[in-house]
């Protein structure tokens, strides 16, 4: 069954190949790159996602682990600052620096001794210039890990010929992959934090 966006989608291809005028089929072809910018947009699709404010902002994603250690306060087992430093290879002090900062930003609090989230489900906007220094972030952190033996992750490069309508196809399917992700994520009970890092575009 189709969803609202592929049901709407689909009329517009049956419409566009009904129409007896250019102008309507103008405006019809107008409406489809409309909803297949829609559909790439992830910032659209994750509407229920929290935002931060300003400040806050530019404290969450100015480092990896900030962001690393929020989530870790929402996996049983990982809620002290101990063991948040052993998982993330930090100092413990600065561990507790950091969990100090995201108490103050609102995203954490200490209960008996134990880093609870108060809110796990946040997304920048690729529009704000935060996202570009979040992305660089963990791909740094990600290629610092490359040193290390391979275990569960999955690696992947591949540079591809193919034709611009097919690249906005591809963009199309990463994103419904992403959605199905981030939905699997919001339902799972979590026993670890995982990174995912995807880029798409023209060499």
């Amino acid at each position: 069954a189709f969803d609202a966006t592929e049901t709407e989608y689909f009329l517009c291809l049956v419409s566009f190949a009904r129409a007896a005028t250019p102008y309507l089929k103008s405006l019809i072809e107008r409406r489809r790159s409309e909803i297949l910018a829609r559909r790439e947009s992830l910032s659209k699709r994750f509407e229920n996602a929290s935002n931060l404010a300003s400040a806050a902002t530019e404290t969450y994603y100015s480092a990896w682990y900030y962001s690393a250690a929020h989530l870790l306060s929402t996996v049983p087992g990982h809620q002290t600052t101990a063991v948040i430093a052993e998982r993330l290879r930090l100092d413990p002090a600065f561990a507790e620096v950091i969990l100090k900062d995201l108490e103050r930003i609102g995203l954490v609090k200490s209960v008996r001794g134990q880093w609870k989230s108060l809110d796990s489900h946040l997304l920048v906007s690729n529009e704000w210039s935060w996202a570009r220094t979040h992305h660089t972030n963990w791909r740094q952190r990600q290629l610092m890990k490359r040193q290390e033996p391979f275990s569960e992750e999955i690696r992947f490069t591949g540079v591809h010929s193919l034709s611009r309508s097919d690249f906005k196809k591809m963009k199309g399917i990463l994103a419904d992959g992403i959605s199905a992700i981030r939905s699997l994520a919001e339902k799972s009970s979590p026993d670890d934090v995982f990174v995912l890092t995807i880029d798409a575009g023209r060499v």
